[in-house]
């Protein structure tokens, strides 16, 4: 009888540490998706926030090189060093690059 028990204990054991080890792994399972997801999701927004960041960037910027540009005219000196071109450039890549890092925050902190 005292054979029995045991048997059965160990048995009941071994059951139950390959339940929760079965848990354990549909949970990294689980885990992994959500991950590969989110990755996705980034992906997906670094693309969407660069060129919106890109577009805007060069818009305002462009545009303060344009002020800049004629507030800083002279009769030697007919275009600045900071005018619509070069702000249009600087905007459009530092709004991709803002923009793209934000992309990111927001597609990894989605669920």
């Amino acid at each position: 009888m005292h054979e029995v028990q045991t048997f059965l204990r160990q048995a009941w054991a071994e059951a139950e540490s390959a339940r929760i080890a079965k848990e354990r792994a549909d949970q990294e399972d689980e885990a992994e998706a959500l991950q590969k997801k989110r990755n996705a999701k980034s992906i997906e927004y670094a693309g969407s926030g660069a060129g919106i960041g890109g577009l805007l960037g060069a818009i305002v910027i462009g545009l303060a090189g344009c002020v800049s540009c004629f507030s800083n005219i002279t009769p030697k000196n007919l275009i600045a060093d900071f005018n619509l071109f070069s702000g249009a450039f600087y905007g459009a890549f530092g709004g991709a690059l803002i923009g793209a890092i934000i992309g990111v925050l927001i597609g990894q902190s989605e669920n």
